[in-house]
């Protein structure tokens, strides 16, 4: 990621949730494209397919491939605001079917991307850093190649005077100052109940710092916004401030090892 993206807003949680699912899908269309062109020497004028068991073994990774991609988009769905009962019409099954099935992965998916990397993650070999979807998790660099993607994919028989130069990355949306704030402290409570579930004391100064920068950050674009600035926003500003100066200091005073900082 640029210095110029990291200062950009957050990606909005329904804009990584349908990353997940044009990659998945992306994925799948590559894959089922296999299927179509049939080799030389496949068939046999005997009736035989020596080859056939091979394509059954294939074929046999489809259903995952396709419930990674109703998973997804069940999760862009939900993060998109829709009610478990749109959901579940859309599925034809009862709002309470549509929860139990999904509702456990839609709150997984949003607790990672509140803390992609894996909360115990000591760098010990083999362990799984990441637990975030790699497309939710570098929106970017995904969104670039998607694009690339979709332009290589186009059937040259569509009638297209101007093909659309973003066709994935031009259709994202970042979060608005409000918004960014309620996300950031989402962040920060998940970095509490990650310490929780670990034993921890507390989260790592650095991360709780980093946290608390990005807050400062959206208030004082929150400030900047208002012709005239209000006393919440004031408070909020002063807060936001002084959070950051204490862990600053506090910073300063801990030792390296107990201020490592995961990426965001």
């Amino acid at each position: 990621m640029s210095d110029d993206e990291r200062e950009l807003p957050p990606f909005t949680e329904a804009t990584r949730a349908r990353l997940v699912l044009a990659a998945e899908a992306a994925e799948m269309a590559d894959y089922l494209q296999g299927f179509v062109s049939i080799g030389e020497h496949e068939l046999r004028a005997d009736g035989s397919a020596p080859l056939a068991g091979s394509v059954v073994d294939e074929a046999n990774r489809l259903p995952g491939m396709a419930r990674r991609v109703l998973e997804a988009a069940v999760v862009y769905a939900r993060l998109g605001k829709l009610t478990w009962e749109e959901v579940g019409a859309a599925l034809d099954v009862t709002r309470q079917s549509a929860q139990e099935r999904f509702d456990e992965t839609v709150d997984g998916f949003r607790a990672e991307l509140l803390s992609p990397e894996n909360p115990g993650y000591t760098g010990a070999f083999g362990e799984i850093r990441w637990r975030l979807h790699p497309a939710a998790r570098e929106p970017d660099t995904t969104a670039r190649d998607l694009d690339d993607w979709v332009r290589r994919h186009r059937d040259p028989r569509d009638d297209i005077d101007e093909p659309e130069a973003a066709p994935v990355s031009g259709g994202l949306t970042r979060m608005d100052p409000r918004a960014e704030l309620r996300w950031h402290s989402d962040r920060a409570h998940q970095q509490w109940h990650d310490a929780a579930r670990h034993l921890r004391a507390v989260p790592p100064v650095a991360d709780r710092l980093e946290v608390a920068e990005a807050v400062l950050g959206a208030w004082e674009k929150i400030a900047a916004s208002e012709t005239r600035v209000s006393r919440a926003t004031r408070d909020g500003l002063e807060h936001a401030r002084r959070s950051v100066a204490e862990l600053r200091a506090q910073l300063d005073t801990t030792p390296a090892a107990e201020t490592t900082t995961r990426s965001s």
